[in-house]
């Protein structure tokens, strides 16, 4: 930031430069410029939109002068806003407080006349007439051209109505521009504060202070901020050869900011601690002609350049911490005129302009909300479980299971009521079971609260559950989903009885995702059964009694005996007379598909599953005294698709049962 350095017209006397200003500023309101109201208020100045900002700002002395003042200002980024304010004591008002500004940058010069925008405050200096402080204040955003980037000079012209002598004086005036400085992490918002604030010191009376400068931002700010002020003043006494010691007090704080009228520091200096005021700087712009002690800082002020522009006009800029969670900030500035405390002469200051804070952009707090759902084998077991593995479970019809549910406030608002449900169960919170955290008070940022629920596995399913809070400042809700799966074991496939080579046989194709790779197979008649073991899949086995020589032609079969003379022959005690007829056929991988009853593979021309009786005729298939009722026999179907049987066989038998093996898993997460 910069402070203004006077400069003066060269080759010329006071009297001549007054005559040329008169004759020339007085030509250019009625003939050429005219002023310009301002766009806001002296204690309201519309400020920028939020985005990447900072500021550069100068100050001119105008006292007892017509002459043009200069100041540079150094803008890193293109111009957002710029204001002039300005200031003085007048008695009676001023006739004409119009000031001009000439601006030159990068893309060129520009210049206008402002009447600004007026502000007023009773000095109680003891004076006839009253005289009555002035402030104003002007948007001049226009005058920097192209708003471009860069280095600006601006030249100030101060008011013609300005060295009347006596009480009326101009004291200075003040240029703030704010500009992007983009890129950046965060978001800025600004708090102008500008205006006339009048203090006074009377000769029995030590520190008395200005009104309170509030900057009320109205949000808790995240973390701890530096913050930069620059304060104007209007009214040092040049003249003087005492010190004019003086003091900026400072406060930060939270909830609801205190009235201009509260007091940091009371008239006689005791700092008042309700509001928790520090004085933050000491001889901040006392005037160089007097004897202070040099100027000092401390906490929260962490950096400070000490301003004295010219005769009746200082600029002090500082950074000051504010603490996290802070809402509001409030400077206070003593009288220079309070002697270090002692009695002092009366004198006059005006807090002016510059009054820019720039902050972390306001960022509402945002609810949201949060939802795991995972699955846990067994009855009441301890939830919640792992996010992202315990999210499925597999096994039989019945299989007890439990369902975890952790809703947590992911967000920055408290939410009640927090409302739970999962359609595809048929469950609200109101049939779970509490398992931590308490939903009969807000759910606070980062909180959780675990419900669990007992229940077994009667089908497939993956099923979702939804979360919704509801936030205790009436925003709209926020919802999460995430669901879960279970599956039930199932198999599937056909068995087939055929003929081939004179041999019975059982084909099977067995389907599972079970675990494991082996299967039995159960054949049950009337008056015995046999068990056998095959690799799950699709293959064949001979029917129980059968068997088949080296050539692999049928020589056994069940039910058939035969003699000595090598006759065969059917016993009814034969030990596999039982699986001569229907048998019943269970498979089994893991828990048992339901029977089925599957006829003994009847012979055909080409094909006999029986020896041939002694007196039976060449080339005629042997009787079968149990003889099929079906051929092919269908396995009801649950939880699968139509099955496919084997190659070359007419009908397919479908296996089921409650057989799974986990080959991959399935999850689609919704949040």
């Amino acid at each position: 930031m910069t402070t203004s350095s006077v400069r003066r017209r060269a080759g010329r006397s006071a009297d001549l430069a007054r005559i040329v200003f008169l004759i020339v500023a007085t030509t250019l309101a009625l003939i050429l410029i005219r002023p310009v109201s301002a766009e806001a208020a002296v204690s309201d100045v519309t400020p920028p939109a939020d985005g990447c900002l900072a500021s550069d700002m100068g100050a001119v002395s105008m006292a007892e002068t017509m002459d043009v003042q200069s100041l540079t200002l150094t803008l890193d980024g293109p111009v957002v806003h710029a204001i002039i304010e300005w200031s003085g004591v007048w008695q009676p008002a001023p006739l004409d407080p119009a000031i001009g500004v000439e601006v030159t940058g990068p893309n060129g010069t520009a210049t206008g006349v402002f009447a600004g925008s007026e502000s007023t405050d009773a000095t109680g200096l003891p004076v006839t007439p009253a005289a009555t402080a002035y402030g104003y204040v002007a948007d001049i955003t226009n005058l920097f051209s192209g708003n471009a980037p860069g280095t600006y000079t601006v030249n100030v012209t101060p008011p013609v109505d300005g060295i009347d002598g006596g009480e009326n004086h101009w004291g200075g005036a003040t240029i703030t521009a704010i500009y992007n400085d983009s890129p950046c992490s965060v978001d800025s918002t600004t708090v102008w504060q500008t205006g006339v604030d009048y203090y006074y010191g009377g000769n029995s009376s030590s520190s008395p202070t200005t009104d309170l400068i509030i900057y009320d931002w109205g949000y808790p700010l995240l973390e701890d901020y530096t913050a930069s002020f620059a304060t104007s003043v209007t009214g040092m006494d040049y003249e003087a050869s005492n010190c004019r010691a003086s003091s900026i007090w400072v406060a930060a704080g939270s909830g609801t900011a205190p009235p201009t009228s509260a007091d940091l520091v009371d008239d006689v200096g005791v700092p008042n601690p309700d509001l928790g005021g520090v004085e933050g700087i000491t001889n901040p712009f006392s005037p160089p002609s007097q004897p202070c002690p040099p100027a000092a800082s401390t906490a929260p002020v962490s950096f400070f350049i000490p301003g004295n522009v010219g005769p009746e006009q200082a600029l002090v800029q500082f950074d000051m911490t504010i603490p996290a969670g802070s809402t509001w900030a409030a400077i206070q500035l003593e009288s220079p005129s309070d002697n270090a405390g002692n009695p002092g002469s009366p004198d006059e200051g005006i807090w002016s302009g510059a009054g820019l804070l720039i902050l972390p952009a306001f960022v509402p707090p945002e609810p949201d909300i949060a939802l795991e759902k995972t699955i846990l084998e067994g009855t009441d077991a301890t939830c919640p479980g792992i996010e992202g593995s315990d999210e499925f479970v597999a096994g039989d019809f019945g299989t007890p299971i439990t369902y975890c549910f952790t809703v947590t406030n992911t967000g920055e608002v408290p939410l009640k009521p927090v409302e739970l449900s999962d359609p595809g169960l048929g469950i609200t919170q109101d049939d779970m079971t509490l398992v931590s955290g308490d939903d009969s008070v807000d759910l606070k940022p980062g909180k959780k609260l675990v419900y669990s629920y007992s229940s077994t596995i009667t089908a497939s399913l993956v099923n979702t559950a939804t979360a919704t809070g509801h936030p205790i400042d009436n925003g709209a809700p926020v919802t999460a989903s995430n669901d879960a799966e279970v599956q039930k074991y199932v198999i599937s496939g056909t068995v087939t009885p055929f003929c081939e080579a004179d041999a019975p046989y059982l084909g099977y194709d067995i389907r599972t995702t079970a675990p494991g790779t082996t299967a039995t197979i159960k054949f049950a008649g009337n008056g015995g059964s046999e068990t056998v073991t095959v690799p799950v899949g699709k293959d064949e086995i001979l029917w129980p009694g059968a068997s088949v020589g080296p050539d692999g032609v049928g020589a056994d079969w069940p039910g058939w005996d035969q003699d000595a003379d090598g006759s065969w022959f059917e016993n009814p005690d034969n030990a596999y007379a039982w699986a001569q007829g229907n048998v019943t056929v269970t498979v089994t991988v893991n828990p048992s598909t339901d029977p089925v009853v599957v006829a003994y593979p009847p012979g055909t021309e080409t094909c006999a599953t029986a020896p041939q009786p002694a007196d039976s005729s060449s080339g005629v298939p042997p009787a079968v005294d149990n003889p099929a009722t079906s051929n092919n026999d269908a396995l009801p179907l649950t939880g699968s698709a139509d099955p496919i049987g084997p190659v070359g066989l007419a009908t397919a038998m479908l296996l089921v049962g409650a057989a799974l093996v986990l080959f991959s898993r399935r999850r689609t997460r919704r949040s």
